[in-house]
């Protein structure tokens, strides 16, 4: 609508009567879709499209009356209502678009009438604008433009609606594969550490058996002979990890076998138990722990040496008699792999 400011110096450049009065009806506009702009902004968004719809008939009265002062230009009316209800047309709902080209075509037979008054329905040009003629432009001519454009509007609408539903489904669709990628995952990792579980306690059980069956074999052979004690003891030693090994037996017939055994060679300072412990270990068959003093009923917890290290006192049993003891040292920290 600044076309109204602008339009008085166009007729002057042509050599018409200048008319201030557009600038005046220019202004009023300016200040009426001011108004229309702030209102929008307050109502709820339900009351939008009845302001809007209000406020068209405003601005066709405007075109109306600004159409006396430009008669020999008879198509800036129907032009500018056809403006104002196309905007409708592709913008406002279904009922404000009718309403607001029913607007239009009244607005547009007034301005018809209008300028029939002015110049007797002739123009400047020898033409004529009169009433005839904006009968056929607002029963014809803004209806099927009001029609076409709203219609349309509404497939350009629907087809929004329908990407906008397509995409809809494509996020969701990705919010799943995210999230079962996101289970998937969680179940790989779950997998792999429990398989890392079930096998570390795989190779556990296996290197269980591996030094029970070592040690089955060790102590299988005669313990009358030192030497083959000293390499059972040695062996269990190294199997199970420990930092030094003692044993105490008197097979029969034989003199007593004390052993004292370091699985690491160059280990001088590795802690030993005084020979009493493992000869009440062997009177009485009940083991002796470091870790669990209280557990022992042969002998007092207070009496129990502390080596600084833990260590563990087990009789060696064979067809239910007892031919000794067996001790565990340390935590084999020092031991020649």
């Amino acid at each position: 609508m600044i076309f109204f400011l602008v339009l008085p110096f166009l007729l002057h450049a042509v050599g018409s009567d200048f008319h201030p009065e557009l600038v005046a009806l220019g202004v009023i506009y300016l200040v009426t879709s001011e108004a229309e702009r702030r209102m929008v902004a307050r109502v709820s968004r339900g009351d939008r499209l009845a302001v809007r719809v209000a406020f068209r008939p405003l601005y066709a009265g405007l075109v109306v009356v600004a159409a006396a002062f430009v008669v020999h230009w008879p198509w800036v009316a129907p032009v500018l209502l056809a403006m104002i209800a196309a905007h409708a047309a592709l913008w406002l709902r279904s009922w404000g678009a009718i309403a607001v080209g029913v607007t239009a075509s009244v607005a547009n037979v007034a301005a018809g009438v209008l300028c029939g008054i002015v110049l007797d329905g002739h123009t400047a040009a020898g033409g004529t604008y009169g009433l005839p003629e904006a009968l056929l432009v607002s029963f014809v001519g803004l209806p099927l433009l009001v029609a076409v454009l709203a219609s349309r509007a509404a497939e350009t609408s629907s087809a929004m609606q329908a990407l906008r539903s397509r995409a809809d489904r494509l996020h969701a669709a990705r919010d799943e594969l995210q999230r079962s990628q996101q289970q998937l995952q969680r179940w790989n990792r779950e997998l792999n550490t429990e398989v890392d579980r079930q096998t570390h306690a795989l190779d556990e059980r296996n290197r269980y058996l591996s030094i029970i069956n070592a040690v089955s074999f060790a102590l299988a052979e005669p313990m009358d002979d030192g030497r083959t004690l000293e390499r059972a003891v040695r062996l269990v030693a190294r199997l199970l990890g420990v930092r030094a090994a003692q044993a105490y037996t008197r097979p029969s017939g034989v003199e007593v076998i004390d052993l004292f055994v370091t699985v690491a060679p160059e280990d001088l300072h590795a802690p030993r138990l005084p020979e009493a412990v493992l000869l009440e270990v062997a009177r009485t068959g009940r083991p002796v722990s470091s870790i669990h003093p209280d557990a022992v009923a042969s002998i007092d917890a207070a009496t129990l040496p502390d080596l600084g290290e833990p260590y563990h006192v087990v009789p060696l049993v064979a067809k239910g008699r007892v031919l000794g003891s067996f001790a565990l040292i340390g935590t084999g920290s020092l031991r020649d792999d």
